[in-house]
């Protein structure tokens, strides 16, 4: 998963300090831990409308909360209407995060993507530096068991967000963190 992510491009500087154009989050692209004031928006639920060429296509939607010692983040994400007539998606992740540092500790998936119904729990082995993921085709009942190498502190596809969410964002700025879904390890660069 690589992209990248420009806060603002394109708009005209203000009479504030020049700032680098580039901010990349140490040497090679690492997660940092929030600030100690920052706060978790615990509770928060927000959902989006999924549109396909003018149609409602579906709804996902993200929530945080505290469990525990840890965060949980839920996405659901479910097609409707013509989309959901010609490749049905009924897809759930939950993903839990230390929130003194921000690294990934597991994700579960549960995706049903037209005729491909899975379940797959990733598990971040961080004193290994190994994600290590369990899928299950629920079709064919076929298994997968991958280990892969991933950096000292990682984030996955859900918690990322709200990582990105917890960063001084300024236009113009790029921000890079490593984000692992269980399978390779990849910088992303939201733009």
């Amino acid at each position: 998963m690589c992209a990248d992510l420009s806060i603002g491009a394109g708009i005209p500087s203000s009479p504030e300090p020049a700032l680098p154009q580039v901010a990349t989050i140490g040497p090679s692209a690492q997660i940092l831990p929030p600030p100690t004031n920052y706060h978790f928006p615990d509770g928060q639920a927000n959902t989006y409308i999924v549109e396909w060429h003018l149609f409602t296509a579906g709804s996902a939607t993200l929530k945080i909360e505290s469990a525990d010692e840890e965060q949980k983040v839920t996405a659901i994400a479910d097609s409707s209407g013509v989309a959901n007539v010609l490749y049905a998606v009924h897809d759930r992740f939950e993903a839990r995060f230390d929130p003194k540092t921000f690294c990934s500790l597991g994700l579960t998936k549960h995706t049903e993507e037209g005729s491909h119904p899975r379940n797959t729990q990733v598990r971040f082995d961080h004193p290994r530096r190994k994600s290590v993921l369990n899928e299950k085709n629920l079709k064919t009942g076929e298994t997968k068991q991958v280990e892969n190498d991933i950096p000292p502190c990682v984030t996955d596809v859900v918690t990322g967000f709200y990582y990105l969410a917890s960063l001084p964002l300024r236009p113009g700025n790029f921000y890079s963190f490593p984000v692992n879904g269980g399978k390779t390890a990849e910088v992303t660069r939201p733009r």
